[in-house]
């Protein structure tokens, strides 16, 4: 049988690699028992920039004086790639599959452990030179080449030298009080107060609400068949072996006086429905008010027998926003919305709309925001584009290849 040369050639080089990607996990196992650290302190502004600066410059020496060089060719080479990308996943499946706690330790906390920085500064070392060797001369060839590894090597250096610039915060709002202070809960039990340069008043909660539904409860386990949209009055429909019938529908209503009364869409109201109900095997039948209630009316259930009632959940979220007032360390004053999935930008930061009161609901007079700052996040979506022209371009290639 006769060997391939090329294969018999690369073998060394392989195992070479694979002894590379064991020897730098166990290195970074030794070295964090070696220091007992839990985790490693993710690097913010200027250390960041400075280790980023570092391996550039590192690597683009490395290829202009050494490029020729057997240890600069073998780092850029395939098998180094391989070893490296089976060295990441076995750590990507380890954190799937074993409970990730901040500060746990080796293997509980990958993400922030030694032998994970290693890999990262093995992988990019890699991906780096394999990228400036077709990186100079240009060629219209390679531009796929390097579009794809270059914008994987800056999206990873970006996500994982960043990720300690990166601030989430919180904001408590009541209403009519401006707040200029900020909740930071990224130091796990202990929280600190963070002075923002801006302030938010709440002026006005808002939340818009799907139309009441009604459904069957039983009320021995307390749980809701699949509720239904409440149609018009005079409407019937049949739920179970009964058929209800709307006699009235108040979108706004109080209660007093035993009973529900429509109201104008003020403070404090909630939505009811009178029905009347009959069993569709027995005859049975009972009429009476059902409504979900809210913190200033009471709930209600109609009573059908047999562990059953018709009942009203609660009103889904259909949008819910703050409007809210800014003030600035510069003195700027001026108006703006803060609504789920449309965030604020400000000097910076993006505001999102978070949570509110859930006990008062659409009525709510308190507001959480929370304010997120990741400057280096430009960089990881620049290299998620470059990745992304360079996949069309040779798809392109490719097209007019086959033409």
């Amino acid at each position: 049988m006769q060997t391939d040369p090329k294969q018999t050639d690369d073998s060394p080089r392989y195992a070479n690699a694979i002894a590379a990607a064991l020897g730098i996990y166990t290195a970074g196992v030794a070295v964090q028992l070696a220091t007992g650290s839990r985790a490693i302190p993710e690097p913010s502004w200027p250390a960041n920039a400075i280790l980023l600066a570092a391996l550039v410059l590192g690597l683009t020496a490395a290829h202009v004086f050494a490029g020729r060089t057997a240890l600069v060719r073998w780092l850029r080479s395939v098998p180094v790639a391989i070893s490296a990308i089976v060295l990441v996943l076995a750590q990507a499946v380890l954190m799937g599959s074993m409970r990730q706690t901040p500060g746990a330790g080796l293997f509980h906390d990958i993400m922030h452990s030694w032998p994970f920085a290693l890999t990262m500064v093995y992988f990019l070392v890699n991906l780096g030179l394999a990228t400036l060797a077709r990186l100079f001369p240009l060629r219209l060839e390679n531009l796929g080449f390097i579009l794809n590894h270059l914008g994987l090597w800056i999206a990873l250096a970006a996500g994982l030298l960043g990720s300690g610039d990166l601030r989430r915060l919180s904001m408590n709002l009541v209403q009519g009080q401006p707040e200029w202070r900020a909740i930071d809960r990224s130091h796990g039990d202990h929280i600190h107060i963070v002075e923002m340069p801006f302030a938010f008043e709440l002026k006005q909660f808002e939340m818009d609400v799907f139309p009441a539904k009604i459904g069957l409860l039983d009320t021995k386990t307390n749980r809701l068949s699949p509720p239904v949209e409440i149609p018009a009055p005079g409407t019937e429909f049949t739920l179970g072996d009964w058929r209800v019938t709307i006699e009235a529908s108040l979108p706004e209503s109080s209660y007093f006086s035993d009973a529900y009364h429509a109201m104008s869409a003020e403070i404090d109201t909630a939505p009811a429905a009178r029905v009347s109900a009959k069993n569709q095997k027995t005859n049975a039948s009972t009429t009476g008010w059902i409504s979900c209630g809210n913190f200033a009316n009471p709930p209600a259930i109609l009573e059908l027998g047999g562990g059953l009632a018709l009942a009203m959940p609660d009103p889904e979220a259909k949008r819910f926003a703050s409007r809210v007032e800014i003030f600035t360390d510069a003195g700027e004053r001026y108006a703006a919305t803060v609504e789920v999935n449309k965030p604020l930008s400000l000097r910076g930061w993006k505001i999102y709309q978070l949570s509110y009161d859930e006990r008062r609901g659409r009525w709510s007079q308190t507001s959480v925001l929370e304010l997120i700052r990741d400057p280096w996040l430009p960089g990881v979506y620049t290299g998620i584009f470059m990745m992304i022209a360079g996949a069309l371009f040779i798809m392109a290639r490719m097209r007019k290849a086959k033409a």
